[in-house]
């Protein structure tokens, strides 16, 4: 493996990789590509992604299910990556717009890494009772956490979703 790496075809591969991430060679049916035309391009990839988390959050109730806040933060999390894939064209703007958004899925991650830890901690009482009264405990600290990540959540929200980290799009 080590040989394949200092082989001169990988590096060479490497050095196109680099070189395409900070150019992304898109293609227009007509004319030349210019760089406003790149970042038009760029502007549309993340657009997609982006309206799929507003369009979910708009769909949620006033108190949406675990469920449906780890199905907005998958979606943040595309979101993210379409951003930060467009950030070498569309710089500074998509990078302060994939933090915001990072943060949102942040806070949505911890709200589903506490759903998880109390699945986790109920099913590891089970056929011990001994345990019971320390594993109630700690569930009643992933929940506290998970009320407090709830309450957060919409403040990195509006953050996330203010105008002025959408001009570009």
């Amino acid at each position: 493996m080590l040989i394949a790496l200092r082989d001169a075809r990988y590096l060479h591969l490497l050095d196109i990789l680099v070189a395409t991430t900070a150019a992304p060679p898109f293609r227009k049916a007509a004319g030349k590509l210019t760089p406003r035309t790149s970042q038009r391009m760029a502007s549309k990839i993340v657009q997609k992604p982006w309206r799929r988390v507003v369009d979910a959050i708009e769909a949620l109730g006033p108190y949406p299910s675990d469920t449906q806040l780890h199905e907005v933060r998958i979606l943040a999390k595309r979101s993210r990556y379409a951003a930060e894939a467009a950030a070498p064209l569309l710089r500074p703007a998509a990078s302060r717009f994939a933090a915001a958004v990072a943060d949102l899925q942040t806070v949505l991650g911890d709200h589903q890494d506490t759903v998880l830890a109390e699945a986790w901690l109920r099913n590891s009482v089970v056929g011990h009772p001994e345990a019971d009264a320390t594993v109630r405990q700690l569930i009643a600290l992933e929940q506290e956490r998970r009320r407090a990540l709830r309450a957060q959540w919409p403040a990195v929200w509006r953050k996330a979703n203010a105008k002025k980290l959408h001009n570009w799009v």
